[in-house]
C-alpha cells in the first residue's frame, strides 16, 4: 500500500484516493464482514430459541404512551381492567413470549425497559404426559422434574363413591350457626 502511495505521490490527494480506492469506512466494513464470515464458517449451526422470558426491569412512570402500550400488550403492565380490580404488575414481572419477528420488533422498541433471556431445555422438550412435572424459572431454564410428576390414578375419582348433593336447607343451617357463633 505504501509503495502505491509513493508511486502516486505526484498526483493531487483527491485523485490519489479515487484511484487507489482507499475509503476507511469501506475498509472497516469489509473487515467486519470478513470476521463475521469466518465466525459463521467455524461456528456450529446455532439454532435460535423458540421462546423468550421477558422481565420488566424499569418503571413505566414518565415513559411515552407507546412504550406503556407495548408493555400492556405483552402483559408486563396492568391493563385497564386489571387496574379496576386493583391488580398491579410491578418491576420484576415476567412473561414468556414466542420468538417471532413481530415480538422481536416490539421488544426492540422497549429494550431499555426489559431483560430478555432465551428459554433453554436442558432436559429436552417435554411430551404432553410430562407437562405436569415441569418448572420454568425466571432465568429461562425449563426443567422436567420426575418428583413432580402426578400419577393419573391418584387424580381419578373413586368409582364406587357417589357424589352427594346438598339442598339449600342443609347448607343454610350450619352456615347460620357459624354466623351466629362467630362473635
Amino acid at each position: 500500500m505504501n509503495v502505491l502511495r509513493r508511486t502516486l505521490s505526484f498526483l493531487p490527494k483527491q485523485i490519489q484516493f479515487r484511484q487507489t480506492g482507499i475509503n476507511t469506512y469501506e475498509r472497516a466494513a469489509n473487515e467486519i464482514f470478513e470476521r463475521v464470515r469466518k465466525l459463521r464458517e467455524t461456528a456450529d449451526q446455532h439454532v435460535p430459541p423458540k421462546l423468550f422470558v421477558v422481565e420488566r426491569i424499569a418503571t413505566l412512570r414518565d415513559r411515552p404512551h407507546w412504550e406503556k402500550k407495548i408493555c400492556e400488550l405483552m402483559g408486563l403492565s396492568h391493563s385497564r381492567r386489571e387496574r379496576s380490580c386493583s391488580i398491579q404488575k410491578k418491576i420484576g414481572t415476567y412473561v414468556v413470549m414466542p420468538n417471532t419477528p413481530h415480538v422481536c420488533k416490539l421488544l426492540w422498541r422497549i429494550k431499555h425497559l426489559v431483560r430478555v433471556k432465551p428459554v433453554v431445555f436442558p432436559d429436552g422438550l417435554p411430551t404432553p404426559e410430562e407437562y405436569t412435572g415441569t418448572h420454568l424459572d425466571r432465568y429461562g431454564v425449563f426443567r422436567i422434574d420426575q418428583s413432580l410428576q402426578v400419577d393419573e390414578r391418584r387424580l381419578a375419582p373413586a368409582p364406587d363413591l357417589e357424589r352427594a348433593t346438598l339442598t339449600g336447607r342443609e347448607i343454610a343451617k350450619p352456615m347460620h350457626l357459624k354466623w351466629m357463633n362467630s362473635l
